[in-house]
């Protein structure tokens, strides 16, 4: 049975990964006519992996071939085909002239596996496993079939003493690995410095026979270098290493945050109360002094304007103005308390969040006292440009920026909740969404209770068709 042609110019193939589909299914094939392309294969193709798959392939097809009864001679030598396409250049130097089939290059193909024992490893490395070529050399068809679909084989790990090739690309990503290693180790953080070792062994397995890398996993694991090194490969050993050393990093951040929220004490959330109070008091007192004033002088066009509108500007003075400033600030003050007391049961219990109310109070106190006064005086100044240009859209400059400032504090708002409680932004607007939720929930049963309270106050003046009072 002929070679099959297409597959052959694939072989030729500018993508590599059509040229590797074309050297497995030609090892699929068990054709021993194929045995000089891969030979050519071996010898010109720019790719090391793919140079070493062609040689696998062809012991496969000679494994086969011995096996398979003798029912004639093989058949002679194919010519060499035309290239369907130019193949790509060596990376280093240039490609080999193709070599007309012949004994040689068959007898490259199939040499014993006892001269190919290191070699064999080093390929499977390049492909992307440690060691071991069961299914192309034992005989094993269903498991050279895997391998050869697969491009791998099963299950191996680095060996000790063992070299392996490895392209230039993963020798530098292994590098960069095991320095994010070594930095992870600095910073206490070693079940990932022990994530990043076991990748970089995987990417080179060299590594394993590197000083450095089993000095860098002896710091790791506080181990010998040896026992360092066998508890990255074992499986088992590995990831109950990385759980403990998460666990511990977890709670060792846990009992830092819990050490930095219990500085805040309540007397320093008694003193953010404090200025919370005088910026909502003298804050709304200074707009309404621009009011009072510019209405004092009021351009008459203006102030008939006003009347027009239906806006009264008569009877309003400080004594009017201040009970409801007062009541105001009161207000802010008690809601905030309600309000970050549902977010702290909230975070706390069902968040599982880590942190204290008065921490939370403290932070909030701090970033609100910051934003009123920069709003109150945004207002003042909008006050003030409002009367002296009679209504001129320039006041929209003014108030443009108190509207965004106000959404960046909401905004703000759920990082600090989200920092108090040591779970980030996203569990931060959870907490407070669902203190909203609750708050909502009491503002309903208390207005249903005051209805019930009320229908049944007035039930027997309905029962007995008495005119309300």
């Amino acid at each position: 049975m002929p070679v099959d042609t297409t597959l052959l110019g694939q072989l030729n193939d500018f993508d590599p990964a059509v040229r590797k589909q074309a050297i497995i299914a030609i090892g699929r094939s068990k054709d021993p006519a194929a045995l000089p392309y891969l030979a050519t294969v071996v010898r010109t193709d720019p790719e090391q992996e793919l140079r070493e798959l062609a040689r696998k392939a062809g012991q496969y097809i000679q494994q086969n071939a011995a096996a398979a009864p003798a029912a004639e001679p093989p058949p002679p030598a194919a010519p060499i085909i035309t290239p369907l396409a130019p193949a790509p250049a060596p990376p280093k130097a240039a490609p080999a002239p193709i070599p007309e089939p012949g004994d040689e290059d068959i007898g490259y193909l199939s040499r014993p596996y006892s001269e190919y024992e290191e070699e064999d490893a080093v390929a499977l490395a390049a492909l992307g496993v440690a060691a071991g070529l069961e299914g192309l050399t034992s005989g094993d068809p269903e498991a050279a079939k895997a391998i050869m679909e697969s491009g791998s084989a099963p299950g191996k790990l680095p060996v000790r003493g063992q070299s392996y090739v490895v392209t230039d690309n993963k020798q530098k990503t292994a590098r960069d690995l095991v320095e994010a290693a070594l930095t992870a180790n600095l910073n206490n953080d070693n079940g990932r410095a022990m994530r990043y070792l076991y990748q970089a062994l995987m990417t080179n397995p060299n590594l394993i026979n590197d000083d450095y890398f089993a000095k860098i996993a002896s710091g790791v694991t506080d181990k010998g270098r040896d026992e360092a090194i066998q508890m990255v490969l074992d499986q088992g050993e590995r990831k109950s290493f990385i759980k403990t050393q998460d666990k511990a990093v977890r709670t060792e951040r846990k009992e830092k945050h819990l050490g930095e929220a219990r500085k805040s004490n309540w007397m320093g959330v008694l003193v953010d109360v404090i200025i919370f109070m005088f910026i909502n008091t003298a804050g709304p007192l200074a707009v309404f002094f621009a009011i009072s004033e510019g209405i004092n002088n009021l351009d008459p066009t203006f102030a008939i304007e006003l009347d027009r509108a239906g806006i009264t500007t008569t009877g309003i003075g400080f004594a009017f103005f201040l009970p409801i400033v007062l009541w105001s600030a009161i207000s802010s003050i008690l809601s905030l308390f309600l309000m970050s007391g549902i977010i702290h049961v909230v975070a706390t219990l069902l968040l599982r969040g880590t942190g204290t109310y008065a921490y939370l109070l403290t932070q909030l106190l701090g970033l609100y006292n910051r934003f009123l006064l920069i709003i109150y005086v945004l207002m003042f100044v909008a006050m003030i440009i409002l009367f002296v240009t009679a209504g001129s859209p320039m006041v929209l400059c003014v108030t443009l920026p108190i509207v965004i400032i106000s959404l960046v504090m909401v905004f703000k708002t759920l990082g600090v909740v989200g920092n108090v409680y040591d779970f980030g932004l996203v569990m931060g607007c959870l907490s407070v969404l669902a203190a909203y939720v609750v708050l909502m929930l009491i503002s309903f049963g208390i207005g249903a209770l005051f209805a019930n309270t009320l229908l049944e106050a007035l039930s027997p003046l309905l029962t007995r068709g008495l005119p309300l009072p």
